[in-house]
């Protein structure tokens, strides 16, 4: 017996009208290579050209599934518990018939044979947690079609910069850059050392060039020929993923103009007490939405630090005046502070952050409460989304000011940039 051995049975074509765009119907039976019985409860993942997953099924207790394809070139992935995961060869549905009859038989893994059950031995599995923020890069490692390295395999080679990895990782070809210290034609000066390109190409100047985009963090950078990477210091990258052709490139990377390849690289992880840590201070604009416009507008400084698990100190300082404003509001000036509490919730895109806390507000003339120089108090709950490239955490937030005081809602919308340390 042949560990991966598949054996394909088609059934006899019957001459129907050609229908190129209708599904086709695909019934398949899989079986136990070395008993010929049904399995029950396989998971069968039709791929296409791509090994994208197209579609699903499971056999049932005939060991059978049915399946609907548009034409085209496709295999069958089996996964079953006991059994070795099989990819079969290619099948090519036509259309010109109704359906196609296959047979797929799966090598066990087990020596053991009988209808007994059997119990399996159990497995201890000793890591460290994987941090949240590398979920894509493991998510990609697990998926492969690329090459990865993470730091604690490239400290092992002593790179000088980021180039350095990347020419062990040999997925790009790392060349003197022939215009280094030379102006391009919009008057900038390439300053790059090396030039990032595939293998095999020629390089008589900068305009020969096919460079590899660069992502950071997730975020799009541009590509190799407009930034050089090495400019990013090494000891802040934790792990550096690559692909040569776009037919590898997960689907996060592809962009137009990506035909080159893609160098993704991932910052390091947060410590406390480290360049990183979750203290954070940023810088801020914003002001009241009044008709499209920024009323009374606000120039500040806010804080971040951990209060109690998922949430967040949130304080914010602001000084209130018409010279930040986009529209006349005069004697609309003063100071407002910000008390608050955030917790943020993570995702494959964009964080999210959402909060609630008290605003007090002094200023001489306000709308308000005209003519007032009291201390005004007001309940805000907030929204906002936020990014990072590098310890920089640029973000916009949403303010929706005394939600329950029907007559008096406002809304505020600040922008700006946070920077841990």
């Amino acid at each position: 017996m042949t560990l991966f051995r598949s054996v394909w049975a088609l059934s006899t074509f019957a001459l129907m009208l050609a229908y190129p765009s209708s599904a086709q119907e695909i019934q398949g039976t899989v079986l136990d290579d070395s008993t010929s019985r049904p399995i029950v409860g396989a998971e069968v993942t039709v791929l296409d050209t791509l090994a994208v997953s197209v579609t699903q099924a499971i056999t049932d207790s005939a060991g059978r599934f049915f399946v609907a394809v548009s034409p085209g070139t496709y295999a069958f992935r089996i996964l079953r518990i006991g059994y070795t995961p099989t990819v079969t060869t290619v099948l090519t549905a036509t259309g010109d018939i109704d359906e196609i009859t296959v047979v797929v038989r799966v090598p066990s893994t087990s020596a053991l044979q009988g209808d007994e059950p059997y119990a399996l031995a159990p497995v201890v599995v000793e890591a460290q947690p994987a941090a949240r923020y590398l979920a894509g890069y493991y998510r990609h490692q697990a998926a492969g079609g690329g090459t990865f390295a993470h730091r604690e395999q490239f400290e092992q080679w002593n790179p000088r910069d980021v180039t350095d990895v990347l020419i062990r990782m040999q997925t790009f070809s790392i060349l003197p850059n022939p215009h280094h210290g030379l102006p391009w034609p919009d008057g900038r000066i390439d300053m790059r050392e090396h030039v990032i390109d595939v293998h095999g190409r020629r390089h008589s100047g900068g305009n020969a060039e096919c460079p590899p985009a660069i992502f950071l963090d997730g975020t799009s950078m541009g590509n190799a020929q407009s930034i050089d990477i090495n400019t990013l210091p090494l000891d802040a990258i934790e792990a550096v993923e690559t692909y040569a052709r776009p037919i590898q490139t997960p689907l996060e990377y592809v962009r137009p103009g990506n035909e080159c390849g893609v160098v993704a690289l991932w910052t390091r992880a947060a410590e406390s007490g480290e360049a990183g840590s979750p203290f954070e201070f940023g810088l801020r604009y914003g002001g009241t939405v009044a008709g499209g416009a920024f009323v009374g507008g606000r120039i500040g400084a806010h804080f971040v630090a951990p209060f109690k698990g998922p949430f967040e100190i949130y304080p914010a300082l602001y000084l209130v005046s018409s010279a930040f404003s986009s529209e006349e509001s005069e004697g609309n000036s003063g100071w407002m502070a910000q008390i608050a509490l955030r917790t943020t919730i993570h995702n494959d895109v964009v964080p999210v952050y959402f909060g609630t806390g008290l605003l007090l507000v002094k200023r001489g003339s306000s709308y308000i409460s005209p003519q007032s120089t009291e201390l005004d108090s007001r309940h805000t709950l907030f929204a906002g989304l936020k990014n990072a490239i590098g310890p920089l955490r640029p973000f916009v937030e949403f303010h929706v000011i005394d939600l329950f005081a029907f007559s008096g809602v406002t809304a505020q919308a600040f922008l700006g940039t946070g920077f841990q340390f």
